[in-house]
């Protein structure tokens, strides 16, 4: 009796084995596809960041204050220099360690005309940092200026619209991901040594993509 059944048996197995993976074949290919298109979205997301009005490809100019008046313009005598167009000497942060307190001063010969705080003609007044509730933005020209507070110093972040970094900036250049080695795991993108990714010298490398 068990012989007579046993061919049949055997083709029912043979069967649920061959729907099994061929689902799993389907299931690794749409897989292989989602983690493609993430990994594009976040290449072309990447590249936008870069490139955006504010983003790291326009930064010209990082100086850290000391306590007292800290002078910043194009001028050689400048506590912080930038480079390029900026007016010789652009204004004064008075900087008080002791209360953490940021003050905008005008220089000898005064505020240039286009310096604006917040959208509005430069005056001397108080300036809060980018971790404030409201950080002070100094704009003039196509320059950016803010002030940063890491740790216990405070610098100066000037970044420009015109920089050229971002003006000469033509996209990155990626290899082909492997996706044998392709940074998947459990459902995430996770940092992966063997990941490969080419950029300009100008720019960090990144590492791969990770999700929260």
């Amino acid at each position: 009796m068990i012989t007579k059944f046993l061919p049949a048996a055997v083709f029912v197995l043979a069967a649920m084995l061959l729907q099994s993976l061929a689902a799993s074949d389907s299931k690794g290919a749409e897989d292989q596809a989602s983690w493609q298109n993430d990994l594009l979205a976040w290449r072309a997301q990447r590249a936008t960041n870069l490139q955006a009005p504010e983003g790291w490809l326009s930064l010209i100019a990082l100086g850290w204050l000391k306590e007292g008046d800290n002078s910043f313009g194009s001028a050689e005598d400048s506590r912080v220099q930038i480079t390029g167009k900026a007016p010789a000497h652009i204004a004064i942060v008075r900087l008080n360690k002791e209360t953490g307190g940021l003050r905008l001063l005008p220089p000898v010969e005064g505020f240039p005309k286009d310096l604006l705080v917040d959208g509005q003609p430069a005056k001397e007044q108080a300036l809060v940092p980018d971790d404030g509730d409201k950080p002070s933005k100094l704009t003039i020209g196509t320059l950016t200026i803010i002030v940063i507070h890491r740790d216990e110093q405070f610098a100066l972040r000037v970044k420009d619209l015109e920089a050229p970094t971002r003006v000469g900036f033509h996209g990155l250049r990626w290899y082909a991901p492997n996706a044998p080695t392709a940074c998947r795991r459990a459902g995430s993108h996770t940092t992966h040594p063997k990941c490969s990714t080419s950029q300009p010298s100008s720019v960090p490398p990144p590492t791969c993509p990770r999700r929260a």
